[in-house]
């Protein structure tokens, strides 16, 4: 591996660095710089911080004294009636000594000179150096930073940024809202990015949130989409969890939803796992991953989340996953969301999953309304007429039915009578008035 940094090449600005040393610090420095590897850029990194450290010590002490010197010209000011002069002397003296701490920003000159060998070095290894500084705005050699941070962040992979320091990974996630000023947005771009191809779980709050958020200016546009970019990257890249925890996520989702104030990298993690886990289910597992109650809390979401961070992209997916595995449990819902929202996207895609959804449910009321068959009235065997073939019968074969005469009065008739036998027993069931 080449050296990161050429000692011969940038033997002037090693030089530097170890001038500004103290004298008992001088020689071991330069023997390391010498060296031109990552401990020579370790190295670097360490004065720089050990220089911030000292400003940010030296700020509070003039904080501290400028503060003190108020006071007392305060609460000498009424011995000072002769002498205004004296008060006014001492107040002005204190306010500069407070103010000079807010403006006291610029890198010291062992700083500057570390950061500009630092910035000599093309290996992804020197960006911790870069990092410690990059917010120095005031500084000349901060925007020599930016320019190098910006060239550089795009080469970052998921090994050279778990390289970095926590500290350093933070400041990277940090630069993604670097002071929202429309100058940084190549600096943002550059972060999101180097996120996109190497960025962690620890990144996924901040991204979700740039994603998700309102855009008010076309730079704040411009960043969200980059954002939007980087999520769906992480959502491929990034494995959030197994099918078989999709209950514990829908738990944790609506338990955030359900809290006063959300933790947003926890409602960010578990949003997008949904929106990678979703996809996952199929009509043969989804009854043995989800049980019906969670399969309503899952539902219940669409209108839980109507104002929340992100809902429009969860809110489709759990639409379209109703939608493909015909689960007529989410027709209440989806009847409840689209009269509550606007969205144009999510509220085509109710529709269409409505038109799959609602016949489903005509089907499921019609198995469940089967048709009986009418059980038949007892009959006596005197009011229905005999079967062609009867295997047994109360009556005699030989004697003619009677619906409405009871049995006891029913007289035989034969069948082999003669006429006028026939007509006279006709005769006088006609003549008998109660028949």
């Amino acid at each position: 591996m080449p050296d990161l940094l050429e000692p011969e090449k940038y033997a002037s600005f090693l030089e530097n660095v170890v001038a500004r040393l103290p004298q008992t610090e001088r020689a071991n420095a330069r023997e390391i710089l010498n060296r031109g590897n990552a401990e020579s850029l370790e190295l670097l990194c360490d004065l720089v911080s050990n220089e911030q450290a000292k400003r940010r010590i030296s700020s509070v002490r003039i904080a501290l004294l400028g503060a003190l010197l108020l006071g007392i010209a305060l609460a000498a000011v009424p011995f000072f009636n002769a002498s205004g002069w004296l008060a006014a002397i001492a107040l002005l003296g204190g306010g500069v000594l407070l103010v000079v701490p807010i403006l006291r920003v610029s890198p010291t000159n062992l700083e500057e000179a570390a950061l500009e060998t630092a910035l000599h070095s093309e290996d992804m290894r020197s960006m911790g150096a870069l990092l410690k500084t990059v917010a120095l705005l005031s500084s000349p050699t901060s925007e020599r930073t930016k320019a190098k941070l910006i060239r550089l962040l795009p080469q970052l992979t998921p090994e050279s940024f778990e390289s970095l320091t926590p500290t350093q990974r933070a400041t990277v996630h940090g630069l993604m809202n670097y002071n929202q000023r429309d100058s940084d947005l190549d600096l943002r771009l550059a972060v999101l990015a180097a996120l996109q191809q190497a960025g962690g779980h620890a990144c996924l709050g901040t991204v979700y949130l740039l994603a998700t958020g309102e855009a008010a200016t076309p730079t704040a546009r411009t960043v969200r989409e980059a954002a939007r970019t980087c999520v769906e990257h992480l959502l491929v890249r990034l494995e959030f969890g197994h099918l078989e925890d999709l209950p514990q996520y829908i738990d944790n989702t609506c338990a955030q939803m359900q809290q006063e104030a959300i933790e947003f990298h926890v409602y960010a993690t578990c949003a997008l796992t949904l929106r990678q886990l979703l996809p996952q289910l199929t009509s043969a597992n989804y009854r043995s991953i989800l049980s019906v109650q969670h399969r309503s809390r899952l539902y219940g979401l669409l209108v839980s989340q109507v104002h929340s961070y992100g809902s429009g992209e969860l809110h489709l997916e759990i639409v379209r996953t109703a939608e493909r595995l015909g689960d007529t449990c989410a027709v209440k819902a989806l009847r409840t969301y689209i009269h509550a929202t606007n969205d144009g996207p999510v509220k085509e895609a109710v529709r269409q999953a409505m038109g799959v959804l609602e016949p489903l449910v005509e089907r499921e009321k019609e198995s469940k309304t089967l048709l009986r068959g009418t059980s038949a009235p007892a009959a006596q065997p005197g009011e229905l007429l005999r079967a062609a073939a009867p295997a047994e019968s109360a009556t005699a074969p030989n004697e003619l039915l009677r619906a409405s005469i009871p049995k006891q009065e029913c007289a035989p008739v034969r069948a082999n009578l003669t006429s006028e036998e026939s007509s006279a027993v006709l005769l006088q069931r006609t003549e008998d008035p109660g028949r």
